[in-house]
């Protein structure tokens, strides 16, 4: 079996702004197996807090806003201000051992 790499880039190199969405060109070679899932997980942060935490297909379309859950814990997204942002390509494959690779990642600012 052939190891699993893979790539990430934004899919459009406009700025960003809160409100918006962003979403990801993705590509990876190699064999899945089985229980394997390609995934992308994006994280925000403002002042070295966490205030953007969402993880999904690899095809999914992301809102670039304030998060209830976050929010309840009083991380909040900042509009008013710049978010620095990473968009990381992972390989999962669930098991008795769980394996996880962090394929490729890009880093992104929002406002």
């Amino acid at each position: 079996m052939k190891e699993v790499t893979g790539t990430i880039e934004l899919a459009s190199l406009d700025p960003l702004t809160y409100g918006d969405t962003v979403s990801f060109n993705t590509a990876f070679t190699g064999t899945l197996l089985r229980k394997g899932r390609l995934y992308v997980q994006v994280l925000g942060s403002q002042d070295g807090r966490i205030v953007y935490q969402w993880s999904a297909d690899r095809h999914f379309t992301f809102p670039l806003e304030q998060q209830a859950g976050l929010a309840a814990l009083g991380l909040v997204f900042d509009p008013s201000r710049p978010a620095d942002f990473t968009a990381s390509l992972i390989y999962r494959v669930d098991g008795p051992q769980t394996i996880i690779q962090w394929l490729d990642y890009v880093s992104f600012q929002v406002g």
